[in-house]
């Protein structure tokens, strides 16, 4: 059955807390990328700090990318509530998923929150290890991966 369909039914319930997965640790390929991309024009975010490492910038990147998809969701399914507390510890600096013990932390803390959740979300292209960590603690577990990275403009896409 279609995804979209799927959460589309789990829209029509009420009390429905859902759980966005979206890959953050960079990947080799996806860090390749970057140092070929640190050429003008740059992203604005680099320019506030522009003393990161690529690696850096894929997980920054990536958040960009993951509140675009927690948006377009809330858009698209308005009877459902989305969370993705990941983003406030990475964004706000609590967490460094660049650490390994603080990435177990913050890992840990997401599959404790996902079991409280009615579902869990695949967004943002691919699913990462950690989006596999989180999905075995979930109730049920909707993939919208197949959409691509970024989200859909909102009329390209029909459940």
């Amino acid at each position: 059955m279609n995804a979209l369909v799927v959460l589309t039914a789990y829209g029509m319930r009420d009390d429905q807390l859902w759980y966005v997965a979206h890959p953050i640790h960079p990947t080799e390929e996806e860090i390749a990328a970057w140092v070929k991309r640190l050429v003008p024009p740059i992203p604005s975010f680099v320019s506030m700090a522009p003393d990161l490492d690529p690696a850096r910038l894929v997980i920054l990147d990536n958040i960009v990318n993951a509140k675009a998809w927690l948006a377009w969701l809330v858009r698209r399914f308005p009877r459902i509530t989305f969370i993705a507390p990941w983003i406030a510890s990475l964004d706000g600096g609590g967490d460094d998923d660049l650490d390994p013990a603080q990435r177990a932390r913050g890992l840990r803390d997401c599959c404790r929150t996902v079991k409280m959740c009615s579902g869990l979300i695949h967004v943002g292209g691919r699913v990462s290890s950690g989006m596999l960590e989180e999905a075995s603690h979930a109730r049920t577990v909707v993939d919208l991966t197949f959409l691509g990275r970024s989200p859909p403009i909102d009329n390209e896409v029909t459940p």
